[in-house]
């Protein structure tokens, strides 16, 4: 029978974090995936080799056991690997706004910096075992190894349309404005939180599209759908060319980062890559101070 070679790969990474959630960050994947493949191990072994205790992931007596074989064999996959695609290829996971406004616009330029290197970019959230470097976003302080690239204040913008037909922003008429949402509502609530006395009744901050990346919520502003609060620090471009508009200088998601992260630290051509798009970040395009 075939060895389920992903889900033992999972498997480690959950022994190792004891937590489902860090797990999946680690692996640049969902939640629900890691989940997945810790039952399809457990199914293949017929035993269960975790268990919840007082709201904590354990590992069972036979997972521990596996964990403890496990752990010097993965290490030596990950060394034999990394030795082996060493010369050509750099793997790297990006959410959808850093590939589309930082990471593709410079590809040409990481290219002819490393051009003995092939780069294999997908988003996060792809299944894909072997990682080098991780470019996503945070709403608090960085851990061990996240680096800024560069900070992602929220403005308040919308399409040259949509301006026109609402005339002056104002937090006054905040009832009368179709608002578009990155995933959820919560953005535009706690940017009314901090701007209105009005935080009582913020039911008017739910209206409006709700989108599953901020691409498509930019899309949708840039086509007069509605107002969007997107990070400045990624649509100069937009406001430049008046595609979007700034509505005010009020900035919400004040604690939000972008950031890199080598998965494997120890690798001086992949720090050697980490250290360039730093600096890429660096410049006036998108070092926004935070403040």
């Amino acid at each position: 029978m075939r060895l389920p070679l992903t889900a033992i790969y999972y498997f480690d990474s959950v022994a190792r974090n004891l937590s489902y959630t860090r797990a999946a960050k680690e692996l640049c994947i969902t939640h629900s995936a890691v989940i997945a493949q810790v039952k399809k191990l457990e199914d293949w072994l017929e035993v269960a080799l975790v268990k919840r205790k007082n709201n904590t992931l354990v590992l069972t007596e036979k997972g521990l056991w596996l964990a403890s074989s496990l752990d010097k064999s993965m290490v030596n996959i990950r060394n034999s690997i990394s030795t082996v695609r060493q010369n050509n290829t750099i793997t790297i996971k990006t959410i959808p706004s850093l590939a589309s406004d930082f990471l593709l616009p410079h590809l040409s330029d990481l290219k002819s910096a490393f051009p003995a290197i092939n780069f294999n970019i997908n988003y996060v959230g792809y299944e894909e075992t072997f990682v080098d470097l991780v470019l996503d976003f945070c709403d608090r302080g960085l851990e061990e190894g996240e680096e800024l690239l560069f900070y992602g204040k929220t403005i308040p913008v919308c399409g040259e349309g949509y301006k026109k037909l609402i005339g002056e922003f104002s937090i006054k008429k905040a009832n009368k404005y179709e608002y578009l949402h990155d995933s959820d509502s919560q953005a535009w609530r706690k940017w009314f939180n901090i701007y209105t006395e009005q935080s009582h009744d913020l039911a008017y901050s739910d209206k409006g599209s709700i989108f599953g990346d901020f691409n498509l919520m930019r899309t949708a502003a840039i086509n007069n759908s509605g107002i969007a609060l997107c990070p400045k620090s990624l649509i100069k471009n937009d406001l430049k060319s008046n595609k979007l508009i700034q509505l005010s200088d009020k900035c919400g998601n004040l604690e939000r980062k972008y950031f890199i992260k080598a998965v494997n630290p120890d690798n001086p051509r992949i720090d050697k890559v980490k250290e360039f798009l730093i600096k890429l970040a660096l410049t006036n395009e998108y070092a926004y101070k935070n403040n």
